[in-house]
């Protein structure tokens, strides 16, 4: 383990060299973390639109929304990094708390016998390559916080415990509630349904 803080960018410069490293900074900042970024502010703003009564253009209020939040996230790094060290955890903590209650929610409707796609779920799918692809580059989306763990590695105490254990405990319970959430929304939710919401938490 390279006891050094910066992820991916380390490595790779330390591996193969600083133009590598050059690289993976730029390809981060324009290209990845921003859309990353770009995919949870809509997200989050399209929940909260789902929850709200609208008397306009929904498309404008969730574009107002995600704007506001990135300025007020912005503000809030700004001016403390322990604000919004508190800020994700809390955010993190809602978004693992909800999932949970889908999951249970599922498990209590299975139990009473309702599953409504669970036994077809998965007919008709695809097994080309290339979807195969997609399905997996879509997945890692949801497991991409593993590799930013390593980020601030210089600030963990007993980093070569520490950072091993957290990247598989995080990614086996990753894979238990996602799990767990397809298989509650195909127990409640014909495919159809499911396909058609813009509100599906993923």
């Amino acid at each position: 383990m390279i006891p050094l803080s910066g992820g991916i960018y380390t490595y790779l410069r330390l591996g193969l060299g600083n133009i590598a490293g050059f690289i993976c900074v730029i390809e981060r900042f324009f290209v990845a973390d921003c859309l990353g970024i770009l995919i949870m502010l809509l997200t989050f703003s399209k929940y909260t639109v789902s929850i709200l009564p609208t008397c306009g253009s929904p498309q404008l209020l969730e574009k107002m929304i995600a704007a506001t939040t990135l300025v007020g996230l912005t503000l809030i790094n700004s001016y403390s990094s322990k604000l919004a060290t508190r800020v994700s955890i809390l955010t993190t903590f809602g978004k693992v708390a909800a999932l949970i209650v889908i999951c249970v929610g599922g498990v209590v409707f299975i139990s009473k016998g309702v599953t409504t796609e669970l036994p077809s779920g998965f007919s008709g799918t695809k097994s080309d390559p290339a979807s195969i692809a997609l399905a997996f580059y879509s997945a890692l989306f949801a497991y991409d916080g593993a590799s930013h763990l390593n980020s601030l590695i210089e600030e963990v105490k007993s980093p070569v415990k520490t950072v091993p254990r957290a990247i598989l405990f995080g990614t086996f319970l990753i894979i238990v509630i996602y799990i767990m959430t397809n298989v509650s929304y195909l127990a409640v939710m014909t495919r159809s349904e499911l396909l058609g919401s813009n509100a599906v938490a993923s």
